[in-house]
């Protein structure tokens, strides 16, 4: 039986630094955009390494895909709590549309959504 230690597991760590490398490069990529922010940046406001960065993602763009689809996911996910189906059709969609707008409020969203997730992943891509 394995003893509880104030370490932490591997898994714990590979999923902090992922979430501190999308922090970072959500941060910079909303203050700065995406052409404007370069990866030493990134790596320095994650405080991990470059080599960490590649361990994780591929490449800047692969981080930039990380973080749109964060971005994405947290916009569907306050449509769907303002729109639960016990809303007829009409009321789900107003209270839907409502949601979308008030989620496209958050600070850099536009930006990583609607201007560079388009330019620097496609338009096929961020439609999916």
């Amino acid at each position: 039986m394995q003893q509880e230690s104030g370490r932490r597991s591997n898994r714990d760590r590979t999923e902090a630094t992922r979430a501190d490398l999308i922090r970072a490069a959500r941060k910079l990529f909303t203050e700065k955009s995406y052409a404007e922010s370069g990866t030493p940046e990134i790596v320095a406001e994650a405080g991990v390494t470059r080599g960490a960065l590649y361990h994780h993602f591929a490449d800047k763009q692969a981080l930039f895909a990380a973080v749109v689809e964060q971005e994405a996911a947290a916009v569907a996910a306050e449509i769907n709590h303002a729109s639960p189906p016990s809303l007829s059709a009409r009321d789900a969609l107003i209270a839907g549309s409502d949601a979308y707008l008030e989620a496209m409020r958050a600070p850099g969203r536009t930006r990583l959504l609607l201007l560079d997730g388009p330019a620097v992943l496609g338009r096929a891509a961020m439609d999916e």
